[in-house]
Order: C-alpha cells, then sequence, then structure tokens
C-alpha cells in the first residue's frame, strides 16, 4: 500500500530563504526550474530525478545542488519512496553570501555530493 505524499513549507522573511520538508511515493514533480539555488539532502529512499543531461540518484544523506534555471523533475523509484529537505536560496543571499565568487565561478560543480558534514 502506498503511503501519502506530504510537504511541509517554511520561508523566512527577513532574506526570502524558503524550505521545504517532503515525502513522496511516487511521481513527485514534472520537469521545471527554479530562480533560486537549490541545496538539499536525501534523508530517506531513493530520490531519482533528471538534471545536468542525466538520470540522477540521491539516497540518504546524499546532497543534491541545483543552480538557478536548470530544468530537473522528480519521482520514486521504490515502493518506500523518499523524503528530502531543501533550501531555497535566493540569488541575492548568495550573492551577498560568497560575494563574486558566487559570480566568477559560475555554479555547483556536481549536482550530488556525498558530504557528511553538509548533509547534517
Amino acid at each position: 500500500m502506498a503511503g501519502h505524499d506530504r510537504i511541509r513549507f517554511s520561508r523566512d522573511p527577513s532574506n526570502g530563504v524558503e524550505a521545504i520538508s517532503a515525502r513522496f511515493f511516487g511521481h513527485a514533480y514534472d520537469m521545471h526550474h527554479h530562480d533560486e539555488w537549490l541545496v538539499g539532502v536525501t534523508d530517506h529512499g531513493v530520490q531519482d530525478f533528471f538534471c545536468r543531461g542525466a538520470r540522477r540518484q540521491s539516497t540518504r544523506d546524499r546532497i543534491i545542488l541545483i543552480e538557478p534555471g536548470e530544468m530537473h523533475d522528480g519521482q520514486a523509484v521504490t515502493a518506500g519512496g523518499f523524503a528530502y529537505e531543501m533550501l531555497y536560496v535566493p540569488q541575492a543571499v548568495m550573492r551577498e553570501g560568497l560575494g563574486d565568487l558566487a559570480l566568477e565561478e559560475g555554479g555547483f560543480r556536481q549536482t550530488l555530493s556525498d558530504d557528511p558534514l553538509l548533509a547534517g
């Protein structure tokens, strides 16, 4: 028996950073993009998504890094579904935190990262 999808959403009114905590048991979302920088972590299961020209799978404690404008989708590939937490960081907040480095480097080096410190 499939579970029930859920999404919890919050927003910091002082800087516009949004956070979601979600769980999906099948199709999660169609191909789309965001204007913000996305930094998240998979908490449970296998999160399957298309991004940067390839299908990717994130499992527990893997970091998901998606740049503004990158098209991506999402779905569960196992009966237990997947759960994750994601921050949506406005471009202005990222520039404020990184200064010119955010513009010079051009973005994340990879879509998935295995960084236990960041996952925590």
